[in-house]
């Protein structure tokens, strides 16, 4: 019984990663793991919110600590910053405009940022994101200005941003946006909205509006190989 006992420790010890030495165990303890459960005591990802910042009232994004509450306005303009758009960015509920325009920013815009219902201007242009438009943008009933052009975002333009029927401008020009473009799209509140050099399909049965809503100009200027 003895030995049964010993074998089945043996292989317990060999199988469990955690317990193995030789396992690589990253900064949340994980074996061979990549960072991505790490949380700090204010529930963000890979932060390190209290000794930046000096409580959880707060959110610590490129390098300066921004009040929860009290942020209505972040301008980053030309400021030179890079790697990704944090999720934690989703955590400034009442910030009200939001322009990170001409930096070297990467990597999929957080799907978090769709919980800012109250911004207004969101301005993410000349930077380097990719992945789609979040599925969720038209949460974001108050803008009235988006700005993601020069970009190399992809995929489908969401059928939700039809729900932004306050927007004055909407400009997505100079991504690789494709497939069929929304009838949604000429909901929202601005009469032309600007998708020019992308990779949309425009087509003789496509619904009416979507004549009425985007420019010839706009639908001819679409590298158009992979429609059907």
């Amino acid at each position: 019984m003895r030995i049964v006992y010993l074998i089945l420790l043996l292989v317990f010890f060999c199988c469990d990663e955690s317990s193995n030495p030789m396992a690589s165990l990253d900064e949340c303890g994980v074996a061979n793991g990549d960072n991505s459960t790490c949380v700090d005591e204010c529930g963000i990802v890979n932060g390190n919110t209290v000794e930046n910042c000096g409580s959880c009232e707060y959110v610590f994004l490129w390098n300066e600590c921004y009040n929860i509450e009290s942020t209505t306005s972040i301008n980053l303009q030309s400021s030179n910053i890079s790697g990704i758009i944090p999720s934690s960015i989703g955590y400034l509920e009442n910030l009200e405009y939001l322009n990170l325009y001409d930096n070297q920013l990467y990597g999929e815009i957080p799907e978090e940022i769709t919980n800012l219902i109250n911004l207004k201007t969101l301005v993410l242009s000349y930077n380097n994101l990719s992945g789609s438009i979040p599925y969720n943008i038209g949460n974001l009933i108050n803008l009235t200005s988006l700005n993601l052009s020069y970009n190399e975002l992809s995929g489908s333009i969401p059928v939700s941003i039809g729900n932004l029927v306050n927007m004055n401008s909407l400009i997505l020009f100079h991504n690789n946006l494709s497939g069929e473009i929304p009838v949604e799209i000429c909901n929202q509140g601005d009469s032309y909205p600007s998708v020019y050099g992308n990779n949309l399909c425009f087509s003789s049965s496509q619904p009416p509006e979507i004549d009425d809503c985007i420019i010839q100009a706009d639908q001819n200027n679409q590298d158009s190989s992979n429609c059907p």
